[in-house]
């Protein structure tokens, strides 16, 4: 791990503190594939930022859904969706519940 010592500002206003840089880690994914990944190392509430090629090269979609919000999923190797949520639709603001997985269809 590098070293570091800055602060990360989001969109919302809020900032948290960046003490580290962890280069080429290894993250196994549920299907069994390896990636190599860059992610920084902070203390206390994080709000996570995730980029495109990431999303995109792991197959990780996000959905919208009139009955659950908006969702972050994943196809799992046995073909269910770890779902992330991200917005619920029974409160405001940022979801902050633990990945669930959920059965999706295409009417939900």
């Amino acid at each position: 791990m590098r070293v570091l010592e800055m602060r990360l500002g989001g969109i919302g206003g809020h900032s948290t503190a960046i003490f580290g840089l962890s280069e080429n880690t290894i993250l196994v994914l549920p299907s069994g594939d390896e990636r190599r990944i860059h992610f920084f190392v902070a203390s206390g509430v994080i709000h996570t930022a995730i980029c495109r090629p990431f999303l995109a090269d792991n197959g990780i979609r996000f959905e919208q859904s009139a009955q659950k919000g908006q969702i972050l999923s994943y196809k799992e190797s046995d073909g269910r969706r770890l779902c992330i949520p991200i917005c619920t639709l029974e409160s405001k603001g940022w979801n902050t519940g633990p990945p669930r997985v959920i059965e999706m269809s295409n009417t939900s």
